[in-house]
């Protein structure tokens, strides 16, 4: 099994405010080792504590990357049209996730912030993250519902995604590394939740 619909900016199709000029070439090949490795690659039943979209029959992600952050996003495949759909709309998967104002609601402002975990949450009217410099985000079922300007109520789940900033610490080097940490995180958090 190999993640589906991987990615960079600038390849193919322009994401969220990232254009060829403003992005790297992210290392797809590479971002897959470390989703095969840590996810994909283990024994079933180390699985039973992982979100049900990752024990899906074909694991698909979208993988996002800009000069500020990269985001990895695991879907099910009844949200491939809408993921198309909003791509083709508004250049980004999950329109209303992501702030780069002040001026405007959101729920949380992440700053320098080490494997902070959004989960279960629910946002309606207001952005879900302002993304500051060095930080490490799991978002895990959370919904969001906004206005969009010229469209109307737009709604949609993330099953889980993994969203790291870059910053003073956190560049385009050791990003893959940060990525690595953030997913073995993820897993510890799991496994000690379901052992209680």
């Amino acid at each position: 099994m190999k993640p589906n619909d991987l990615y960079p900016c600038g390849v193919g199709e322009k994401v969220n405010d990232c254009s060829e000029n403003e992005s790297f070439e992210l290392d797809t090949g590479r971002i897959n080792n470390i989703i095969i490795k840590l996810l994909v690659s283990i024994p079933s039943e180390l699985k039973r504590e992982f979100p049900s979209v990752l024990l899906e029959r074909n694991l698909n992600m979208k993988t996002v990357s800009t000069d500020k952050y990269i985001a990895i996003f695991f879907y099910s495949e009844k949200d491939i049209a809408r993921i198309k759909q909003a791509i083709s709309m508004w250049n980004f998967p999950f329109p209303g996730l992501l702030a780069d104002t002040d001026n405007i609601s959101i729920a949380f402002n992440i700053e320098s912030s080490r494997n902070t975990y959004i989960k279960n949450c629910t946002i309606e009217n207001a952005y879900g993250v302002k993304l500051g410099i060095d930080s490490t985000v799991i978002i895990e079922n959370h919904f969001q519902e906004i206005n969009i300007f010229n469209y109307g109520t737009y709604n949609y789940t993330i099953d889980l995604a993994y969203i790291i900033s870059f910053g003073n610490y956190v560049n385009k080097v050791n990003v893959y590394e940060e990525l690595a940490n953030l997913i073995s995180y993820s897993i510890e958090t799991w496994r000690s939740n379901n052992a209680k």
